[in-house]
């Protein structure tokens, strides 16, 4: 992937580029040895500005670029208060520097990825993309595809995908934890629930699978159908709302298996608790929102469960990659899932979107 963005710079002087990979294929990564390309390219440093929507994804792009040039403290952050004193290489979150846009000269940074680029098409982006002119510019996303059927490459990019992985290619090339994916209907009838921009609406969708018992007894059936030792399982289960989550770690308790909910509310130490109790076996299942912090992975998850409509397809891989890291200790194989040395990813999904 490396070597197609060189030659979309090399060959056909083509200098915005976009790099399309699933999650856990290594987005990060691939931009930091980039940036060191390049900078080993001009023989010079490179003013560098890393953007994303998070602070947690800004977290894990320092350290990455902190191992991989091998300079420990590598870069300023542009969030949470703080302000770079040198502004040479800055990660920052879209927010923060869409405050900070016209006091830097267009040509300022010599390197600019954005992440997680399917933003690209709002204000704020493209504020920051037509005041920017830095030498090489690189987006990184999951899916260039957006509900709204608005495609980033043909807003900045002019069509062009430079390189891409996609799921089937990472499972083909064992970046990814093979799966087995089953589906189950539940009967839950959503035609009364108002559908605005390819979602239900939040507040009733929660209300309606919050209090429906015989829906979460079908979620437990499935899981007792599927997995051949429930109490041996780490499962992390999405939902709706925090109260959808809380609902189906009290059922899950009620049916003898270990189960919490997580979210915001919680402090991060306890987070991390929750996290360390799942990777070492001594929880069943996570119910969650959001997926877990991409800053702590855990890929001793080898259950999820898909409990709510989704029609997003950025939303569909997040929540899929959190079990499709292979363990450190183990390598993925597509030909030996039945061994005992490959983790086994499980999906159970029991309702779908229209």
């Amino acid at each position: 992937m490396l070597d197609r963005l060189d030659a979309e710079r090399e060959i056909h002087d083509r200098h915005r580029n976009l790099l399309v990979a699933v999650p856990g294929t290594g987005k990060t990564v691939m931009s930091a040895f980039d940036y060191r390309r390049l900078r080993e390219k001009h023989q010079r440093d490179l003013r560098l500005l890393f953007v994303a929507d998070r602070i947690e994804l800004l977290d894990q792009a320092s350290q990455v670029y902190e191992d991989v040039l091998l300079h420990p403290g590598f870069g300023e952050s542009l969030y949470g208060g703080a302000v770079p004193a040198g502004w040479n290489h800055v990660f920052a979150t879209v927010q923060s520097l869409g405050r900070h846009v016209g006091e830097l000269a267009p040509d300022h940074f010599d390197v600019i990825v954005i992440d997680e680029f399917r933003g690209a098409a709002t204000p704020t982006y493209r504020r920051i993309l037509d005041h920017f002119r830095p030498l090489e510019l690189l987006g990184l996303t999951a899916t260039p595809e957006r509900v709204n059927g608005v495609n980033i490459q043909d807003v900045v990019f002019d069509g062009r995908i430079a390189a891409e992985m996609r799921l089937r290619d990472a499972l083909e090339s064992d970046q990814l934890t093979p799966l087995h994916y089953f589906g189950f209907g539940d009967g839950t009838d959503y035609r009364s629930l108002d559908w605005r921009r390819g979602e239900y609406d939040g507040a009733a969708l929660s209300s309606l699978l919050s209090a429906d018992w015989a829906r979460a007894r079908l979620v437990l059936r499935a899981v007792r159908d599927t997995i051949a030792d429930p109490r041996a399982m780490r499962a992390v289960g999405f939902c709706v709302s925090v109260v959808h989550a809380e609902f189906m770690a009290q059922c899950f308790r009620g049916a003898g298996l270990d189960a919490v909910a997580l979210s915001s509310r919680l402090s991060h130490t306890r987070r991390q608790a929750v996290a360390s109790s799942l990777r070492a076996g001594e929880l069943q299942a996570v119910f969650c929102v959001d997926p877990l912090d991409e800053q702590h992975p855990i890929p001793e998850v080898d259950t999820l469960l898909l409990l709510r409509p989704k029609s997003s397809t950025v939303g569909f891989l997040q929540q899929l990659s959190v079990g499709l890291r292979p363990p450190p200790t183990r390598r993925c194989s597509l030909c030996s899932t039945s061994s005992g040395t490959t983790a086994r990813s499980f999906a159970s999904t029991t309702s779908s979107a229209p």
